[in-house]
């Protein structure tokens, strides 16, 4: 879906895009949203288990049932314009373990990996400011997608790890990321595989830091 009909200083909003772009997502990327929006607001829960109540588990099945993720008549619409699309920090991987476990109890099989979520999609949330990535599994390379969320300010990496035959790849499209990203104040490195790399090659830490002259590097 595009996300160039919505930026972050549009005043008015298209519901029906709003929806749309919804309803395109991935199971995985409409979780960990919910799950960080219901984090911040305890009130956001307790009116998504108002209106979808609990199953035999104790868990809300808005979370697990695709059917009430696309509930365009339910409080999951309300919960997409008061919350979601007002989102302002994300950090995927922290969702990770949450939808893990609602597999593991409801003995279903569950997929999470930094493929399984949306990241050029992000773009589409306004105000959006922090992402927060790491790698689920060391298969997974950084998303280019990334480019795409010209709003960000701040861009972890702090977990982030590949194969090591996958390192010279993954410095080459953060490296192409990072000139993309002209809002970026801060890009932390934290222990990531980048982190690694860098410290070993200053030369290349610097060329790097040229990408993005107005970006403080935190290794």
């Amino acid at each position: 879906m595009s996300t160039q009909n919505l930026s972050a200083n549009s005043i008015t909003r298209n519901p029906e895009a709003d929806w749309d772009w919804w309803l395109s997502l991935s199971p995985q990327t409409k979780f960990s949203l919910m799950i960080t929006c219901q984090d911040s607001n305890d009130e956001n829960y307790g009116a998504l288990i108002k209106e979808y109540g609990t199953d035999v588990k104790g868990i809300c099945p808005v979370y697990h049932n695709n059917d009430l993720y696309n509930d365009k008549n339910g409080y999951i619409r309300k919960f997409l314009n008061d919350a979601i699309l007002k989102i302002e920090r994300f950090s995927p991987l922290q969702c990770r373990f949450d939808y893990m476990r609602m597999g593991m109890i409801l003995g279903e099989k569950s997929s999470f990996s930094l493929d399984d979520i949306d990241i050029e999609s992000l773009a589409y949330l306004p105000n959006l400011s922090y992402l927060g990535l790491g790698s689920f599994d060391l298969k997974s390379n950084l998303p280019t997608g990334l480019a795409k969320l010209k709003n960000l300010s701040e861009l972890s990496l702090d977990s982030f790890q590949c194969r090591e035959e996958d390192i010279e790849e993954n410095i080459k499209i953060l490296s192409s990321i990072f000139a993309e990203l002209p809002n970026l104040k801060i890009l932390w490195m934290g222990y990531s595989v980048f982190r690694s790399y860098f410290q070993e090659n200053e030369v290349a830490l610097e060329k790097f830091k040229a990408l993005n002259p107005n970006c403080e590097v935190k290794c």
